[in-house]
């Protein structure tokens, strides 16, 4: 797009990397709060305090902003994935010592880059160029290796040796770069201390052991809940307008909402707009009827569990089988409301709010849980009650059957072992 001739400005002038700076920030804070695709160069501009055509002087295009935040995201990360990998080989720390540093670079990398965090939260947008399908892919070979020399002491010595370490190196890296979305504007350095406390010193002043946990009132709550999501599922008989919403929640699981459209939705399921629009009124609908159900099911099924009269950990075990459950379950209604969800929902005039306001809800009810827990002495005083459900619903929500497939029981023994009862706990 060609801007105004009367809006363009002279050739760059001192002090214009300053302003540069300022532009981009301004961008990657749009970026954040309202998602690339909602954001355009006009609302950059008056964000900016500037004219539309000096916008253009400076940046092209959009997606020009959105390289830059995106490289500088990337130089960063490569960065401190050499400079963890050189400490991790070092003698000079202790192992719990270099994965805390880790941990903590990561969390701080998060927080300096939320826009770019965002940016990297679903696939590229269809008309994106291949330089900015690369930036959003990027991994530093270093940063996995890093974490696996830093993690690989935890396989000896005194350390919980049950701990799956794939898994606790894949909880290390992508819970720290999601600090961003789950603790928005907080300093890193707590946030960092409570990913780290909680997974290697755990949660639990003694969590029971497995056959207790597996007895417990919660945990036959939460098996049934599940039992019912897979009789659910063999009984669904999808009409034409079930078509259409499940083609939508796969799209928006892989673009995200706001780079979805309504001709990407008709286009992918084959039908025409305006049969579309006799089973759909807009993309919003599409969202809500997408959430309202899958909201329902997660409230229905936490408020099972928590009305089970089981102690705090043994609550806490269950929402995390739960979890494990739901994201395998609803794997895609999961991507959709994660880290590219950003503000929308806290505006009532988004598809998106009702699944908010009842998402906060199950929070509230997950706060008392461990306050409870903590004062009664079952639970570790590692952080408030309300940044100890932030960093577990990160932990529990993460999609770890990416990682060698793992399956559920897998899965939910790893959160016991770590989140319970920590990596670092005696054999």
């Amino acid at each position: 797009m060609t801007p105004p001739p009367s809006d363009v400005e002279g050739p760059p002038r001192a002090g214009d990397n300053t302003r540069l700076a300022d532009i981009r920030a301004t961008a990657g804070r749009l970026f954040e709060e309202r998602g690339y695709a909602s954001t355009t160069m006009n609302d950059i501009a008056a964000a900016a305090g500037i004219q539309p055509g000096s916008l253009y002087t400076h940046f092209p295009s959009k997606e020009e902003i959105a390289v830059g935040l995106l490289e500088a995201f990337n130089a960063d990360l490569a960065a401190i994935s050499e400079v963890g990998l050189k400490e991790a080989q070092a003698s000079y720390a202790t192992p719990e010592e270099v994965v805390r540093g880790l941990v903590h670079s990561m969390t701080d990398l998060s927080m300096r880059h939320a826009a770019a965090v965002r940016l990297r939260a679903y696939e590229a947008p269809t008309a994106a160029t291949e330089r900015f399908r690369t930036l959003v892919n990027y991994q530093p070979p270093s940063l996995s290796k890093a974490w696996r020399v830093a993690t690989d002491i935890f396989a000896s010595g005194p350390h919980n040796a049950r701990v799956d370490l794939r898994l606790l190196r894949f909880t290390f890296d992508q819970a720290t770069l999601a600090a961003a979305s789950y603790f928005p504007g907080q300093c890193p350095k707590p946030v960092s201390r409570l990913f780290s406390d909680m997974q290697l010193t755990g949660i639990a002043v003694a969590c029971p052991e497995d056959a207790a946990l597996d007895a417990s009132s919660a945990m036959t709550a939460a098996q049934e809940v599940t039992a019912q999501w897979a009789a659910h599922r063999r009984r669904s008989n999808p009409d034409k307008a079930s078509e259409l919403i499940a083609v939508a929640r796969a799209i928006f699981a892989r673009r995200g909402f706001e780079a979805t459209t309504v001709r990407d939705v008709a286009e992918a399921a084959g039908v025409r707009m305006g049969t579309l629009y006799r089973r759909v009124s807009s993309k919003d609908h599409l969202l809500r009827v997408i959430l309202e159900d899958y909201s329902n099911t997660l409230t229905a099924g936490f408020e099972t569990v928590l009305s089970s009269g089981s102690p705090a950990i043994e609550v806490l075990d269950a929402i995390a089988y739960l979890c494990v459950h739901a994201e395998r379950r609803f794997n895609e209604e999961a991507r959709v409301v994660k880290l590219g969800s950003g503000g929308m929902g806290a505006s009532p005039d988004t598809p998106m709010h009702d699944y908010f306001l009842q998402s906060e809800r199950r929070r509230r009810s997950l706060e008392h849980v461990v306050e409870q827990g903590q004062r009664s002495g079952y639970l570790r005083d590692i952080a408030t009650s309300a940044d100890v459900v932030q960093a577990a619903r990160c932990v529990f929500w993460l999609p770890y059957q990416d990682v060698d497939g793992a399956g559920r029981r897998r899965t939910h023994q790893y959160l016991r072992e770590s989140v319970f009862r920590g990596a670092c706990a005696s054999r």
